[in-house]
């Protein structure tokens, strides 16, 4: 969904390299490679594979509902063009910039302030809202 930095994954390492250390059920994740060894990715992928993976998805993507409505809005081709009520007490005067904020946010990941409060999946489900509406309406 969204291209990681490289600063990013060396902090998302970081973190995993931590929690290993709190879990010993992770140490499969972190092995030691001889200099000689490290291009040498079959070695590699033999010593780290499925732990892998299955922390990344635990740890590091969208749950199930957020990617829901994070593809739903990277492909929705009815959102509003024009100023509307998101609820309320909240009005989206600029539909662009709302738009490139709610990306901003998709972008910053789920750990994200916006994503670890709520707020992001808030907005797209009364934006959601607001479409299915409208599509009724038709």
């Amino acid at each position: 969904m969204s291209v990681l930095s490289y600063e990013s994954d060396l902090q998302r390492l970081e973190e995993l390299r931590k929690m290993s250390l709190k879990n010993p059920s992770m140490e499969p994740l972190f092995c030691v490679v001889e200099p000689s060894q490290a291009c040498d990715s079959d070695i590699l992928s033999k010593q780290v594979s499925e732990p892998v993976e299955s922390l990344q998805q635990k740890y590091f993507t969208w749950n199930e509902e957020d990617a829901a409505f994070i593809e739903w809005f990277q492909t929705e081709v009815n959102i509003p063009k024009k100023p509307f009520r998101l609820k309320q007490g909240v009005w989206v005067s600029d539909c662009e910039k709302f738009y490139a904020a709610l990306r901003d946010d998709i972008n910053d990941g789920f750990k994200g302030i916006r994503a670890r409060f709520g707020c992001l999946k808030s907005d797209l489900l009364n934006l959601k809202k607001i479409v299915d509406f409208k599509e009724k309406e038709k």
